[in-house]
């Protein structure tokens, strides 16, 4: 998980969440940000979000009981790196024209991955 560049969603059984938040406060970046989301969809659902560094802190202060979704934002290290020019352009462009053509343009002109930017085009569609 700790080299995994996508977002990730964690379903986990309550006797195992501890151990789980445990081991992702060992192994997750510091600035990677968590979800903990508890009882999703019932009466008392909360949802905590905190950076991989101030996991332990929350582990210490909370019992963890009842079913829990862990979400993890991917990592802000792999995010796509543009300009302001650059996402002012993409956005314009998004409008006009079909995704898979924009992304490959964009990429020759930019240099990034192809598959990134297809992604990055398609969210703001």
């Amino acid at each position: 998980m700790a080299v995994k560049k996508r977002a990730l969603v964690l379903y986990e059984a309550p006797h195992r969440v501890l151990d789980l938040l445990k081991d992702l406060a060992m192994y997750i970046a510091p600035s990677r940000r968590v979800i903990i989301a508890r009882e999703i969809t019932k009466k008392f659902e909360t949802f905590s979000s905190l950076k991989g560094e101030t996991l332990p802190e929350w582990i210490k202060t909370h019992n963890p009981k009842g079913e829990y979704v862990i979400l993890i934002d991917e990592s802000p290290e792999e995010k796509l790196k543009m300009s302001e020019e650059t996402i002012a352009w993409l956005g314009l462009l998004a409008k006009e024209m079909p995704v898979s053509r924009l992304s490959s343009i964009a990429t020759k002109a930019t240099g990034l991955s192809r598959e990134e930017l297809y992604r990055y085009i398609c969210d703001l569609k």
